[in-house]
Formats: structure tokens, sequence, C-alpha cells
């Protein structure tokens, strides 16, 4: 069937929902030009939200398994290394036990990993106890922790939590890919910007509409405009962005950080939030509980999504993209 019979949801939701068709019997479906089956309806939600994170967010052609995400291309990750203006950042991280007088390294918590780190490199003064808060110096490049990706800590720490914007650019190939990474990055330094950007980090992962990504803090978040201007017309920009997503330029779009509370909501990515809730929305409409509007309105009221925007949450600040 064509889920988009008689609706009445916004623009930006037909756009999406127009590339989706699932079967009477709820076991398969086609998002683009992607078919996927299974065995029951439960199992087809799983494949549907992974296909429209592909299909409709990412714009990957390849099908699932074709690419294993945790290849790594040393010889590529030092051209990215080469790009970076940086070499340091200042993060946050907690002690995880009191270090005695003598050691010369302390045992914190980063990002949810556990790292020893010499104690000449913890800047917060004083005698350090466990479960205390302090500030660190730290390499600003981590090319293995996320999955994929080249990843970058700004060189100004991030003092203020809250939202958090996401600014996406398609790039075709990775030989552009590089400066791309390069002037991006340049122009954050030079605006002494609170952020964080990954880019992918093999050629075979290549083109992808969430190539090179970056996480701008409050009090930067007005840096998505002219980080668009500032690689609008570079080689190697492709056309097309997320359908979840907010355009800003050719290939640029932009959107907040999921704010979804719920147990297994948190920590997923923004298309992956997306994604996962849509597929929720689509098969429960097809097993017949209820006219897809409404089971989109409350699928986005549960996880905290503006129902005319899908790049922004119910509680996003306005007027920012």
């Amino acid at each position: 069937m064509t889920v988009t019979d008689t609706l009445t949801l916004p623009g930006q939701l037909h756009r999406v929902l127009d590339q989706v068709r699932i079967a009477e019997d709820v076991t398969a479906a086609t998002v683009g030009h992607r078919e996927i089956e299974a065995d029951n309806a439960r199992d087809l939600q799983r494949l549907l939200s992974a296909a429209l994170y592909d299909v409709l967010h990412a714009g990957m052609d390849a099908e699932p398994g074709s690419l294993p995400f945790h290849i790594r291309s040393p010889e590529f990750e030092g051209r990215l290394a080469g790009a970076v203006p940086h070499r340091s950042t200042h993060a946050s991280a907690v002690v995880c036990a009191a270090p005695g007088a003598e050691g010369d390294s302390v045992l914190l918590l980063r990002d949810g990993v556990r790292v020893w780190t010499a104690r000449d490199k913890v800047l917060t003064p004083g005698p350090m106890a466990e479960g205390q808060q302090v500030l660190v110096s730290a390499a600003a490049a981590r090319p293995a922790l996320s999955p994929g990706f080249f990843l970058v800590d700004g060189s100004q720490p991030v003092l203020r939590r809250g939202p958090v914007l996401r600014v996406y650019v398609h790039l075709t190939d990775p030989d552009r890919a590089v400066e791309a990474w390069r002037v991006a990055l340049r122009l954050l330094e030079d605006r002494q910007a609170h952020y964080r950007a990954k880019v992918l980090s093999s050629g075979r992962l290549y083109p992808r509409r969430d190539a090179l990504v970056v996480y701008l803090r409050d009090g930067s978040w007005d840096l998505a405009g002219v980080l668009a201007e500032s690689l609008d017309g570079l080689p190697g920009l492709g056309d097309g962005v997320s359908l979840f997503a907010r355009p800003l330029a050719k290939g640029i779009a932009a959107a907040w950080e999921p704010s979804d509370r719920r147990t297994g909501m948190q920590g997923l990515s923004f298309g992956q939030h997306r994604a996962g809730v849509l597929a929720h929305a689509l098969i429960d409409h097809a097993k017949g509980s209820g006219p897809l509007p409404e089971k989109i309105a409350e699928g986005f009221a549960e996880a905290q999504i503006a129902l005319g925007d899908l790049a922004s949450n119910t509680d996003s600040p306005q007027g920012v993209i």
C-alpha cells in the first residue's frame, strides 16, 4: 500500500513517506529503491528503521553489510589528521579513584571510557577525589572513537551543556573531503567555537549525506549558517541532504540532537532516532492500529519531535535554523 494516501501531514513528512511502501501482510517494504523482507511485523520494523536511516537520512546506496563500518585506512586518516589545525583540547572527565601521593597517573572516565591519564594533564588544581569532575588536556584527534569516522574535539573547553545542533555535509569522494574538512575546522577554530566534528575515515564509505558532521554547542549555534556559506560551492559537495534535517545550502543541512529521554532511546543519533520513531508509527498503522497521521502524532509527542519540523524537538531553541 501507499502510506501517504489521504494524509493531513506537513510537506516534509510527505516527502519522506512518499518513498515508503509496506506490503498488506506487513512482511515486506520498500524505501526508495531498497527492498526489505521479514518473517513478521516486528522484524520488519527493525529492518524498516535501518532502511529509513540508510536511504532517506544518509543517502547510502550500498546494501546493508556490504561495507564493514569498522574499516580503517591509515593513509587516509593521516591526511585527515594533517588537516586538523590544532593538536589538543580541554575535556571534562571524572576521577575513578583517588590517586596515591606517589602516583604519576590517575584513572579517569571520559566519554564513557576509563583511561589512565598523566597527572600533569589534569588542569583542575588541588588534590583529586573519587567522583570529582576535572578538566584535562587531551589530544584533539580521536580517530577510533566513532566507528567509520575520524573525530576531533575543538580546542575550546565545552563548559555549558544544553541542546546540540548538528550540521551535516554531503561529501561525494574522499580526496575532496580532506579540503572540506580543513575548511570547516579552520573556520571553527578561528571563531573559537565550542564543537566536535567527525568525517568519514575510509574512502570506501563515500558518498554520504552525513560524511562530515559538526556538533555545535550553546554559544556557537550561529556558526551553522556561517559554516554552510564557507563550504557552499566547494568541489566534492553533494546535492542532496537528509530528508529528516533542515536544508541550509546545497548538500548541507542542520538538525537538533534528540531530547528523547525514554529508556532505549537515549544515545541514538539524530538519524537513528527519527528513523526508529517513523518505523514504529508506520508499522503500527500497517497493522491496523489507527490512521497514520494519528500514529505519527502520537509517536512524535512521545519522542519530543516537533510535528511540523523533523529537524527539531518540541523543546528546541527557536529561530536558530
